[in-house]
C-alpha cells in the first residue's frame, strides 16, 4: 500500500461517471477526506450517492458497459490499481442481507481475515476485540440469518471492522438498528474517528449526520457543501 501516512485518504478528482448509453449519474465530483474526517453526503434516491462509495470502494469497477472520467485515489493509490483494497476500505450498506453468506456468526466475521491470510492468533485477537467492541459476544455462535436486522448489521460492521480498516463507507447502515444499538455504534463511530479513520455516511437526511465534519448534497450528478 502505497503512502500509507498521507493526510488525505480519498482524493476524488473530476469524477464522470454514467452506464454506457445512459445519462450521467455523477458531473464533475471532488472531493477530499482526510484522516479522521467524517463527511455526510445527502441527496433523493436514485442520484448516485451509493454509486458514488461504490466507485471508492472499487466495486463498480467489476462490472461491464461503464464509463469512468476522472481520478480516485485512497491512500494516495488509484482505486483501479489498488490491490486488496478491501482491505483498508470497510463498506456497510443498507440492506446486511446483501453481505452475508455464512450461516455462523464466527464464521462471516472471520471470513475475509482468512481470505488476507491472517495467523490464526492475530484473528483471535482481532475477533475478541471487536466482538467486545459491539457487544455481540452472544451472537457469535449463532446464524446470522436468525438475527435481528439489527443484529446483522453488527455482525457485518465486525467483519469489516477486523481488518486494517482505515476509510469506512457507512450506506444508510443505521436502517435496521434500533435506538439503544445505534447509540452504541455512534460512540463506537466516534471512537473510530479519534484513531483516525476516515468515514464517508450516506443518509436521505441530516438526522444521523451529527457526527459529520460537514455535509455535501448529490443531487442531479453534482456534488455541492451545504453544511461545514
Amino acid at each position: 500500500m502505497e503512502n500509507e501516512k498521507c493526510g488525505n485518504v480519498i482524493n476524488i478528482s473530476d469524477l464522470c461517471f454514467h452506464y454506457h448509453h445512459k445519462r450521467r449519474i455523477l458531473n464533475h465530483i471532488n472531493l477530499v477526506v482526510n484522516k479522521g474526517e467524517t463527511i455526510g453526503i445527502i441527496g433523493p434516491s436514485g442520484e448516485g450517492k451509493t454509486t458514488l462509495l461504490r466507485l471508492i470502494n472499487g466495486s463498480l469497477f467489476k462490472e461491464e458497459n461503464l464509463a469512468v472520467k476522472g481520478s480516485i485515489k485512497v491512500l494516495n493509490t488509484e482505486v483501479e490499481n489498488f490491490k486488496n483494497l478491501n482491505r483498508y476500505v470497510g463498506s456497510v450498506y443498507q440492506n446486511p442481507d446483501n453481505q452475508i453468506v455464512f450461516t455462523n456468526v464466527v464464521d462471516e466475521i472471520v471470513f475475509a481475515m482468512e481470505n488476507y491470510n491472517y495467523s490464526k492468533e492475530e484473528m483471535d485477537l482481532r475477533l475478541n476485540k471487536v466482538i467486545t467492541l459491539l457487544n455481540i459476544k452472544h451472537l457469535i455462535e449463532r446464524n446470522p440469518n436468525h438475527l435481528s436486522g439489527g443484529e446483522k448489521q453488527l455482525v457485518v460492521l465486525a467483519s469489516v471492522l477486523c481488518l486494517d480498516v482505515q476509510v469506512l463507507l457507512l450506506d444508510e447502515a443505521f436502517a435496521y438498528v434500533d435506538a439503544d444499538r445505534e447509540k452504541e455504534i455512534f460512540d463506537l463511530l466516534y471512537r473510530l474517528k479519534k484513531e483516525g479513520i476516515a468515514i464517508v455516511m450516506v443518509e436521505h437526511d441530516m438526522s444521523h449526520l451529527h457526527l459529520a465534519d460537514c455535509v455535501y448534497r448529490l443531487n442531479e450528478g453534482i456534488l455541492s457543501k451545504v453544511v461545514d
